[in-house]
């Protein structure tokens, strides 16, 4: 932290590019604002971008003190939901060459690591969950497996493979909660004992009216045939009474006309005989 340094990128053309100078305390270069921190012993470049590959120099008091190679990955993108396998992509040409390993890394911490035949596995993740093809020597497949991914699995996860010719590729898995299915109409009734309403007291109200007024009409008809059969009796009865009596009369003024003739011609009256 004494003197004065600088950190610079050397680009393609053997040019160099500033990035920042220290000075009691580091200032960013223009393009590296808000981007370029200073950690502990170390330096930290946020948003890594594409055009930020490359070697980095460090310059303390015009002697080369440091240099380290960035490279930047642009990572492919897979999208699965809880409970689902993830595939993890990473193909690199393996048949004719010596692996001397193969390497699956997350958040610098080790997932999986293939060294002369002995498969190690770094904390929450065993046999049962990740793997890679067992045929991948022949096939150049060394995607990893993920069974049954959870939501603490996502991240982005890095394939190292050391042989000949070194090769590096990165995937960032996206882990989701699977979405709710519809809830299907229900074919039935739900039954509820809820409280009467008013508008119930008021149905049972109207019904127990309108059947007591029904029954008070169909008592009023009743009476009402009732009566008149009864004055229909009277009536008849009247009617047939007084016809006997006449019938009775007239034969016995019949009777009573037969006698006194019958009595004129014992006497001898000759205007019985002329009639």
């Amino acid at each position: 932290m004494k003197g004065r340094g600088t950190l610079k990128r050397r680009l393609q053309d053997n040019s160099l590019h500033s990035v920042g100078d220290l000075d009691g305390s580091w200032k960013p270069a223009p393009g590296y604002i808000n981007r370029f921190f200073q950690s502990s012993d170390s330096v930290m470049l946020t948003s890594a971008d594409i055009s930020d590959e490359g070697y980095y120099e460090f310059d303390c008091n015009n002697k080369k003190e440091e240099s380290a190679q960035l490279q930047v990955f642009i990572p492919s993108d897979v999208f699965v939901h809880e409970g689902e396998d993830a595939i993890l992509p990473c193909r690199s040409i393996t048949a004719g060459q010596w692996v001397k390993s193969v390497r699956w890394r997350r958040d610098g911490e080790v997932v999986l690591d293939v060294r002369s035949g002995k498969t190690t596995y770094g904390n929450g993740f065993d046999e049962s969950r990740v793997s890679i093809p067992s045929d991948w020597h022949q096939r150049a497949n060394l995607s990893l497996i993920i069974k049954r991914a959870e939501a603490r699995d996502g991240g982005v996860y890095y394939c190292d493979i050391d042989k000949v010719e070194k090769h590096r590729s990165a995937v960032r898995l996206h882990v989701s909660t699977p979405p709710t299915p519809p809830t299907p109409p229900s074919t039935s009734q739900p039954t509820t004992t809820e409280r009467p309403s008013e508008c119930s007291d008021w149905s049972w109200s109207s019904f127990s009216i309108t059947a007591v007024i029904f029954v008070i009409v169909a008592l009023l008809v009743w009476l009402c045939w009732f009566l008149r059969n009864r004055i229909d009796n009277v009536c008849t009865r009247s009617f047939l009474c007084n016809d006997t009596e006449g019938r009775g009369g007239a034969e016995e003024s019949r009777e009573s006309d037969c006698d006194q003739q019958h009595m004129l011609k014992s006497n001898g009256n000759p205007d019985f005989n002329h009639h």
